[in-house]
Order: structure tokens, then C-alpha cells, then sequence
């Protein structure tokens, strides 16, 4: 262990090693927070995906950021590679990439939603060297490009302390029409899930220890910063968030580096947010709606329908072990494997395992599942391999990265983050930033596209997608433009990435007796949802074939939903006995004869 420096100097009056000038800082702050702010506080959301904006804002903005990181550091070659961590996550992303082309030839995927997967993979990839660039050092050991570094962990903080200002707004406002707070009384910010906002409001606390120990912060704005998080932090009433928050005090308890205001402070996080959460919840009901997350508290399963989901999960995986059932195809399995005697979830359907390594060993089979996790767990080594022989503020970046990349891979393993862009990209940066060991040789003749090229062409291909998706919001929003509903359908149904959504109204909106199966071969593989469901039945009855409608409406019966019960109500009546619906299927069919 090193012993505890100092505190750090006064305010905004960084070490040596660490001074970047005002005007790159200013311009490297500006694209850092068109990444990480902007998608933190965006509200526009169109349906039929309504995260798709944020995503598509959240890429465009990393694009411009690798773009800019480029021309920074084109100088000093390109990302060492020579860094076995930083490979191990180089292979993860190409095995990912890999099994969802494989599932578009073996498992007959869809298309067109793997193309998009496999695009914010590359992204992905694009993102990790950006970060691992940006961690460029001298001869000397110090740091080539402090500007990106510092404007990386100041545009974490901006996002997170405006949303955690947004926080605040909703619980002692909760009818705001501008930020109204969630309808089970928790704080969402502008995130839309308490559990997305307590992972980004712990980002921020991070990054805000992390610059104090850069000198960058007066002790008093440190303090009412750090306040205002962790107030957030339990109005979110995320008990991920407050798992989480065991984190930053198990840095400061294990880095003896840190200075001993910074590390007190880290070790007092869990301690202050009981007390955060214990005031909050003493606000009298006429200023504040009541803590949303004492009720969750109060339930006897803190983990919600997790476990259930769970449980169905590991039974997918016994069914499915060596091969999984395809990439992107939880959804689709779950939904049509027989769950007795487990009950499904009172929601309607599940599109994710809502934990990683589940999610791997259900779609990619245990093998695959197995040599991920290894690959993550020994970049993970690795990066805090780096961080323990790191020094000054080197020792400080990498360790902020690693304690976020703990908090959102612990959050991985209670949801699914990671499959929204705009916490997948900063993971992949943070992994870079974890695992950058300087610059490495010039580039190969088959390796010499500029990193600025590949940020602007993947900002580019983001916007071609959020162009090809307007055809299919403007189903479901239509703006005033004098167009019918079937002109606008059939103009989604061209669409090349998105199609399979306005294939969608052709099916659920058919009329009897001119069902086909055309319109459902790509858009069940999306979303399966209990209406969708029942119009495929009704089309694989029409279309004459009784057995697969009768072991989809065996599926739909399992849950326990009022439209469901309606479906099932002619079972009652005389003439049940003509109806598909009302006559169990016959053995040995499942979800493989439904691709």
C-alpha cells in the first residue's frame, strides 16, 4: 500500500501533471457532454422504441467524441494493443458480433434488428480504443491528453448532478408537467428508470472524487455536490443504487493513494444515503408523495419478479445448453416454451433475463456464455492490475473507471443497461480508460482508417438510422401532413432496418379471414407481446395450421391477464368446441418450430 498523500490543492489548482489549457479543455467538454449529458436529458421518446432517440443521440455523440480523440492524439500513433485486458475485451465484442451473425444464419434471426445490434457492437468496439487512446502518456509516464480526460469525468458529473437537480424537482413537485415524477412515487430524472438514474448519479459521484483528488474542486462545492447526489440517490429508491454505494466506500477503504478528505468522503457514501433516505422519508405527505422505495422495501420478495424470471431463465438454459437459442431470442423463447408449474410474471412479457451472464447462457448456450465471462473477468484483472501500479493522477483516472465499470456491470446483474447506447458506450470508454497502455505503433496498411473517419462514419450511420425510423414513429405519432394510416403503413414497411414494425399493423389489424404469416416472420422476434401473440394464433388458425395456433394459444393462456380471459371466454359457450383456442396442442412442438 502507499501511504495517504495530502489533501489535494486548493481550488481549481491541479497538480502539474494534470493541467490541461482552457481552450482544448473547453472544446473536449463540449463534445464529452454531446455524448454523456444530452442523451442523459433527452425526453423525446417515440414509440414503437421509445429509447431509440436516446440511443441514437447517445451515438452520434460518441461518434464525434472518437472523432475528436483522433485528431488529439493522431500524433501519437494509435491505441497500444499490446495490453492483454484491453484484447480480452476486443475478442468479447467480436464474439458477441460473431454469435449474432451466426444466429442470423443458423437461427434465422432477424436481419434486420442483428444489423443494428452488430452496428452498436462496432460502435462499441470504436469507443473502447477511443477511451484506451485517450490514456496516452509520455516517456515520463505523464499523461498526454489530461483535456479528455478531465472532460470526461466533468461531463459524468454535469449529467449526473442535472439530473439529480431534476430529482429533486420531481419528489417536491410530483405533478410538474415538465418533470413529473414516476407514477410508484420514485425519482427517474429524465432517465425513466430509478435504476438508470441511481447508476448515473453514482457515475457522477465518482467522477466528482475522482476530480476533487485532481485538485479541480473546492472542499464546500465537493461537499454540496456530493449532498445533492446521494439526496438523489434516495429519492430514486433504487435498491440497486443503494447495493452500489458500497463501491465508492470499498475504493476509498482499499486506495491508500486517495487523499484523506476524498477517502473519508468515499467511506461515508453508504452511511449518508441511510441518512439521505431517512430524511426523505420523514417529508410530511403535503410536500412529497411518499418514498416510493419503502414500499419496495416492504415487500416480501426485494427482488420483484426477478427471482420467477430467473428460475424460467435457468429452465431456457437446461433446455438449451450447448447452443443457446439465438442471439436477440430470449424474448421469443420465453414467450413460447411452456412455463408450468412457474408462474409468468404478472407483466406481459419479458425481453431480457435481466441479468448478463444469464442473458449469454440463454441466447449463446453455456460454452459461449463460460469463455465471455472469462474474457470479462480477466479484463477486469487486468484493469485492476493497472490501477494498483498506477501513480498520481493516472492512478486516479484508472481507478475512477474501474469503480464505474463495478457499478454498472453490478447493475447488469440486476437489469440490462447495457443494451441501451448510452450506457453501453461510456462502459466501452471506461473499459478503454481502464485498460489504455500509451500509443502503439503506426497502423498497418489494412489498420490505417483514421479514428476521426470511423467517429464520423458511425455519427453518420446513426442518423441514417433515426431517418429510417421516422417512417415507423409517424405510424404511431402521424404528424399533420395530410397522409392516410395505410399510406403511412406501407411507407413503414419499407423502411430497411425498422420494417418489420409497420409489418406489424399488416397482421394485428388484418381482418378475419385474410390473416397471413408473411407480416409476423421478422416482428416476433422484436417484441412478443401478448397482443401480437394472439393476432399470430388467429393467423396460423386461418392459414391451416391448427396445431401451431393451438400451442400459441396455449402459450398466451399462461398469463394471467383480463385480454387474455376474453380470448378464452367462447371455451364457456357451445360453440368452444370449433374453436382452436379451446383444445390443448399436441406433444413435442416447441419454439424452433416457429422461425
Amino acid at each position: 500500500m502507499i501511504a495517504p498523500q495530502a489533501d489535494p490543492p486548493p481550488a481549481f489548482m491541479p497538480s502539474t501533471s494534470f493541467v490541461p489549457g482552457p481552450r482544448p479543455l473547453k472544446a473536449a467538454l463540449a463534445v464529452a457532454s454531446l455524448a454523456l449529458v444530452a442523451p442523459s436529458l433527452l425526453t423525446v421518446g417515440s414509440l414503437p422504441l421509445p429509447s431509440l432517440p436516446t440511443d441514437v443521440l447517445a451515438i452520434v455523440g460518441w461518434g464525434v467524441w472518437i472523432a475528436l480523440v483522433g485528431v488529439r492524439t493522431q500524433a501519437h500513433g494509435r491505441a497500444a494493443l499490446a495490453e492483454p485486458g484491453l484484447k480480452a475485451m476486443l475478442w468479447l465484442l467480436a464474439v458477441l458480433a460473431l454469435a449474432a451473425l451466426g444466429s442470423a444464419v443458423l437461427a434465422t434471426g432477424p436481419p434486420r434488428m442483428i444489423a443494428r445490434q452488430v452496428g452498436t457492437l462496432a460502435a462499441a468496439a470504436a469507443t473502447l480504443l477511443a477511451g484506451a487512446r485517450a490514456m496516452q502518456r509520455s516517456e515520463g509516464g505523464v499523461l498526454q491528453h489530461p483535456e479528455l480526460l478531465q472532460a470526461l469525468l466533468l461531463a459524468v458529473l454535469l449529467a449526473g448532478s442535472l439530473n439529480a437537480a431534476l430529482a429533486v424537482l420531481q419528489y417536491v413537485d410530483p405533478g410538474s408537467a415538465w418533470v413529473p415524477l414516476n407514477p410508484d412515487g420514485r425519482a427517474v430524472g429524465h432517465l425513466r428508470q430509478p435504476n438508470h438514474l441511481a447508476t448515473q448519479l453514482l457515475w457522477a459521484l465518482l467522477a466528482l472524487a475522482a476530480l476533487r483528488q485532481l485538485g479541480r474542486f473546492p472542499a464546500w462545492l465537493f461537499g454540496a455536490l456530493g449532498v445533492l447526489l446521494l439526496v438523489a440517490l434516495a429519492m430514486t429508491g433504487s435498491r440497486t443504487g443503494a447495493l452500489a454505494c458500497l463501491l465508492p466506500a470499498l475504493w476509498g477503504l482499499c486506495d491508500r493513494r486517495l487523499s484523506r478528505s476524498t477517502r473519508a468522503a468515499l467511506i461515508a457514501a453508504p452511511l449518508l444515503l441511510a441518512l439521505c433516505w431517512w430524511a426523505v422519508s420523514l417529508f410530511p405527505p403535503e410536500v412529497q408523495p411518499g418514498l416510493g422505495g419503502s414500499a419496495l422495501l416492504n415487500r416480501a420478495d426485494l427482488s420483484s419478479s426477478r427471482w420467477g424470471l430467473w428460475q424460467q431463465s435457468l429452465w431456457l438454459v437446461a433446455q438449451n445448453p450447448l447452443l443457446g437459442v439465438g442471439w436477440g431470442q430470449f424474448a421469443f423463447a420465453w414467450t413460447l416454451t411452456p412455463m408450468a408449474p412457474m408462474v409468468r410474471s404478472p407483466f406481459e412479457t419479458f425481453t431480457h433475463s435481466h441479468n448478463l451472464l444469464l442473458q449469454w447462457a440463454v441466447e449463446l448456450g453455456l460454452p459461449l456464455a463460460i469463455a465471455l465471462t472469462a474474457l470479462l473477468g480477466f479484463a477486469l484483472w487486468r484493469a485492476l492490475a493497472l490501477a494498483r501500479r498506477a501513480s498520481g493522477a493516472e492512478a486516479t483516472v484508472r481507478s475512477a473507471a474501474l469503480a464505474m465499470l463495478a457499478v454498472v456491470l453490478l447493475h447488469s446483474l440486476l437489469e440490462y443497461p447495457l443494451w441501451h447506447a448510452n450506457f453501453l458506450l461510456p462502459t466501452a470508454c471506461l473499459f478503454g480508460l481502464a485498460l489504455g497502455k500509451g500509443a502503439g505503433p503506426a497502423p498497418r496498411r489494412w489498420a490505417k482508417l483514421p479514428p476521426s473517419l470511423a467517429g464520423g462514419l458511425i455519427a453518420l450511420a446513426a442518423l441514417a438510422a433515426l431517418y429510417d425510423y421516422l417512417p415507423v414513429a409517424n405510424v404511431y405519432a402521424p404528424p399533420q401532413d395530410g397522409l392516410s394510416d395505410e399510406a403511412r403503413r406501407a411507407l413503414a414497411r419499407q423502411s430497411v432496418l425498422f420494417g418489420q414494425f409497420g409489418d406489424r399493423f399488416a397482421g394485428t389489424m388484418a381482418r378475419s379471414g385474410e390473416r397471413r404469416l408473411e407480416p409476423y416472420r421478422e416482428i416476433v422476434f422484436e417484441h412478443l407481446d401478448l397482443q401480437l401473440l394472439k393476432s399470430w394464433a388467429l393467423a396460423q388458425a386461418e392459414t391451416g395450421h391448427i396445431d401451431h395456433a393451438r400451442y400459441l394459444a396455449a402459450r398466451l393462456k399462461e398469463f394471467d391477464r383480463p385480454s387474455v380471459h376474453q380470448f378464452f371466454e367462447v371455451c364457456a359457450t357451445p360453440q368452444g368446441a370449433a374453436a382452436f383456442q379451446c383444445t390443448p396442442p399436441p406433444p413435442g412442438l416447441g419454439f424452433r418450430d416457429f422461425r
